[in-house]
């Protein structure tokens, strides 16, 4: 051997900076004309819900393998999948990928993937992670950080790796270049042993940056990585009554009196067995004495009348407003209830307008829920209709009446008469002739009646108008509605929109795309081609879509509808997305901020804010 010929030797002999750069030379048939002397075979059984599948593609790993003279057999008895080496078979190693295809195929990876770890490069893991952790909660729950929300970690996972993932079972199967195999087991070792793979992802990521970097790469990156900390907090439980530790002292504690010191302080040693029971029994008596008579004062206490205030003479009218709007969610999730807009307009303000035109200068409304919201947008309502709100906060649920007598001393600051209203009422509000008539008669109260379709949801209120009771009926003309609920709201609004028609208003739009009753404001966007009507109101800033039917909805300011779209009996929250071809029905209400991808069908769904609905809702249900 020449020196040179040695020196090459030693060369390839000798350590290798990154073996991951080394090219592996390939393995062709004249490296092994002779073939294999004996036959080699793999067997997989596969589960019973994969044999439908395996059937459909069985001809495909077929011909698959035959290109590396492989035979492939199934038997659909014993379930079980079978290769083969042939005496055609060149490649010693190939029977190994074989069994990894059809351990993978057993593992729902798909043929498409499946196929790729014949290739040199390309290899497979299958990490098992039943046995990593015992609590089937805490497994359940760490197996899906691996998929994350919609799939995205598992997505970023596949994407840093270059490799195939797909989590099922107690297995985690994996498919790629062999140094992203490595990194998916210590990904998926680690988030199973309850370290979040944000981690790794995020460390991947600083990896695939730092190689960009020539004068970094050869560098150490461990100041770089982010650290996980592990921290084991004590989930013992606390005690309810925790012993405060005294301070240190040297000398013993006094020593506890025993019962006949307790008897020489007192005197009651010298007494008799007679005179210590008359004694103890004169205590007890005593005390009974006492308890009763705090229970007396504390029955007292209701029949005490409240201070009385001086009255003011300037007549005043008053409107008491309250409600939590549970029933209009998911609306009132994002606004009080009171601030809904209801044909374009917020449901208390149609109230208090009308109020101003009787008359009313002072208003007080019983809040609870988004308090500071209300009153920053009523403030700007109030300087402009030259009135006062008065707010009385309620610290807790006070049911109907209970705001009446949480602002009664607000009330009695004059005489004059008030009106009482709730805020989820809409109709044409007659407060001048209902204030006329509750003065004509001179009593107690009014109360405004009205005939409905189901007495049964409202209750029923039996009067006689010749009777002269303290309690007398005003008998309501036109419409009204509780608006409470989306159904009701949507039944509202055409009740409102048909009484705007009878009295020839001008804010009803008109033009080629519109049928019937439709408010729409200035601001908002509608395209070509599109059917409004009847019953709409269009909010502002709505921007619609060229070829969009809409008929009895509501659309919130600054939604948006795309093209080709079709809305019947809906609410589309404020700022809401509704991608192209969708279609939905049956009182379907979206929350603010609410994106629907294209094609799409939702029937009476009930849509929380800041969601995004990706497939179809069928039947009437909460999407949380």
């Amino acid at each position: 051997m020449s020196q040179k010929e040695a020196t090459k030797t030693n060369e390839s002999n000798g350590p290798v900076e990154n073996a991951w750069e080394l090219k592996i030379p390939a393995f062709n048939p004249e490296h092994n004309p002779h073939g294999l002397l004996e036959e080699s075979s793999f067997a997989t059984l596969f589960p019973q819900y994969r044999e439908k599948y395996l059937k459909q593609v069985w001809p495909l790993v077929q011909r698959t393998l035959s290109g590396h003279h492989i035979k492939a057999e199934l038997d659909l008895v014993e379930g079980s999948m079978t290769v083969k080496t042939t005496r055609k078979t060149w490649d010693p190693y190939i029977i190994i990928k074989a069994r990894d295809m059809l351990k993978l195929l057993s593992r729902s990876v798909p043929y498409e993937q499946a196929k790729r770890v014949l290739e040199d490069e390309v290899g497979c893991d299958i990490i098992k992670i039943g046995k990593i952790t015992r609590n089937r909660e805490k497994f359940v729950k760490r197996r899906q950080r691996l998929i994350g929300p919609n799939g995205c970690t598992l997505k970023s996972i596949e994407l840093l790796t270059n490799c195939y993932v797909l989590v099922q079972g107690q297995t985690v199967s994996a498919l790629g270049p062999y140094k992203g195999l490595q990194q998916v087991r210590k990904i998926v070792e680690d988030t199973m042993k309850n370290i979040h793979p944000i981690y790794n992802i995020k460390a991947l990521m600083i990896k695939r940056e730092l190689m960009k970097d020539s004068k970094l790469r050869n560098e150490n990156w461990e100041r770089f990585l982010p650290k996980f900390a592990n921290k084991n907090i004590s989930k013992r439980k606390q005690p309810k009554k925790k012993r405060e530790k005294k301070d240190y002292t040297p000398f013993p504690p006094s020593q506890t009196e025993s019962k006949v010191d307790k008897l020489l302080a007192s005197g009651e040693y010298f007494l008799n067995k007679e005179q210590r029971k008359t004694q103890s029994q004169k205590k007890k008596e005593e005390r009974h004495t006492e308890a009763a008579k705090k229970r007396e004062e504390k029955r007292q206490q209701a029949f005490i009348p409240p201070e009385e205030t001086a009255t003011s003479k300037q007549p005043e009218k008053k409107n008491i407003v309250g409600g939590y709007g549970t029933r209009l969610r998911p609306l009132t999730l994002s606004r009080p209830k009171p601030l809904v807009e209801f044909c374009n307009k917020p449901i208390l303000l149609h109230q208090i307008e009308a109020l101003v035109e009787a008359g009313v200068t002072k208003v007080i409304l019983a809040v609870s829920y988004k308090a500071e919201q209300l009153e920053d947008e009523l403030s700007q309502h109030a300087q402009r209709l030259n009135i006062s709100i008065v707010y009385s906060y309620e610290s807790q649920p006070l049911g109907t009446a209970g705001p009446l007598a949480l602002a009664a001393d607000i009330i009695k600051e004059n005489t004059e008469p008030f009106f009482v209203l709730n805020s989820d009422i809409i109709c044409e509000f007659p407060f001048k002739k209902l204030l006329d008539y509750h003065l004509s008669h001179q009593k107690e109260g009014t109360i405004v009646v009205t005939k409905v379709r189901e007495p049964s949801k409202y209750g029923v209120v039996v009067y006689d108008q010749k009777e002269d009771g303290h309690l007398h009926a005003f008998e309501l003309e036109g419409f009204w509605m509780d608006i409470g609920q989306p159904k009701d709201f949507l039944t509202g609004m055409c009740l409102y929109l048909q009484t705007l028609r009878q009295q020839n208003s001008n804010i009803l739009h008109n033009g080629p795309a519109i049928i019937g009753n439709v408010l729409i404001d200035s601001t908002a966007k509608i395209g070509d081609d599109c059917r409004i009507g009847p019953n709409v109101t269009i909010g502002p800033g709505v921007i619609i879509e060229n070829g969009v039917c809409i008929k009895r909805c509501t659309i919130l300011k600054n939604a948006k509808i795309k093209s080709h779209s079709w809305l019947e009996n809906c609410i589309i929250g404020w700022r809401s997305c509704i991608g192209q071809w969708v279609r939905m029905e049956g009182a379907t209400v979206l929350g603010e901020d609410v994106i629907v991808n294209d094609e799409i069908y939702i029937n009476g769904g009930q849509i929380l804010p800041n969601k995004s609905i990706a497939i179809s809702v069928r039947d009437p249900q909460i999407i949380m």
